[in-house]
């Protein structure tokens, strides 16, 4: 082969390296964006050898929710009582780059946005695939992880 095939070659798998990592990046950053904000629990997935159990809020009789800040701040709620606050990242999952995992001290899963859901999946790992919805697409900015006032 001469130099400049060589040469081309280079450039052609070099360029393709830096489109690939570049869209992981941009769907990264679309992840991390559109998690902000509050997101209202709807559906868990809990599997076992012999099914999947599924809880709502109608069958647990609560709710619950998640609140993801513009600074890697989330928190947890049960009933609008703040039960953890953490930080958290989203990094590319080691065994599918393609895809991403959410990392805090609170929770740890798999996670994509479905439609108008945002879905953690633990089922693998012996745990639930757990469905929220967000409350509003309007303000994402002001969206803060904080206990509850008392009145």
């Amino acid at each position: 082969m001469t130099n400049y095939i060589k040469i081309t070659l280079s450039f052609i798998c070099f360029f393709c390296l830096i489109s690939v990592c570049y869209s992981q990046q941009t769907e990264k950053d679309r992840l991390e964006i559109n998690i902000i904000g509050e997101w209202n629990w709807f559906r868990s997935e809990v599997c076992t050898e012999e099914k999947v159990l599924v809880s709502t809020p109608d069958t647990c009789k609560c709710t619950n929710k998640l609140v993801f800040d513009n600074s890697g701040n989330m928190g947890t709620y049960r009933n609008d009582t703040l039960l953890k606050l953490s930080t958290y990242r989203v990094s590319p999952d080691v065994s599918d780059p393609s895809k991403f995992i959410l990392l805090s001290n609170i929770l740890m899963g798999k996670i994509y946005l479905q439609n108008d859901s945002l879905v953690i999946k633990n089922c693998e790992g012996g745990g639930a695939d757990v469905f929220y919805r967000k409350k509003s697409f309007n303000d994402k900015s002001n969206a803060k992880p904080q206990p509850k006032k008392k009145k």
